[in-house]
């Protein structure tokens, strides 16, 4: 079952700096998602960069000393990874479309240089 957490109820509650990162960070992951859908690709990569940006500043950051806290950065680095997962398969369908599109226009091309050198 999946938890959603509010940026509100999360940065109200008594929480360490990486409960708030990751506040943050899931909150990103969503909006990614949502642009992937939309097929906004030039948005994915600005809201990416940020994301990895707040992605790495997590690795300094010392774990939260209370279990409410841990539970809480569990819970949302779960979402997180899952949010990941479908965040991959649009970015791969989009590459494959992609590829195709080249390989067509590609044999297109060559058509074209095979006719016109009759």
């Amino acid at each position: 079952m999946k938890t959603h957490f509010s940026f509100t109820a999360l940065l109200l509650t008594k929480g360490s700096k990486m409960l708030n990162t990751l506040t943050k960070t899931l909150q990103l992951s969503r909006d990614i998602l949502e642009k992937c859908q939309k097929n906004a690709w030039q948005d994915v990569e600005k809201l990416q960069a940020e994301r990895s940006q707040l992605m790495a500043s997590l690795a300094s950051m010392p774990a939260p000393s209370d279990a409410q806290s841990v539970e809480n950065c569990r819970s949302i680095s779960i979402e997180i990874q899952d949010l990941n997962a479908q965040i991959l398969r649009l970015t791969q369908a989009n590459k494959q479309q992609l590829f195709e599109g080249i390989r067509h226009s590609n044999k297109s091309k060559r058509m074209q240089n095979a006719y016109a050198k009759k």
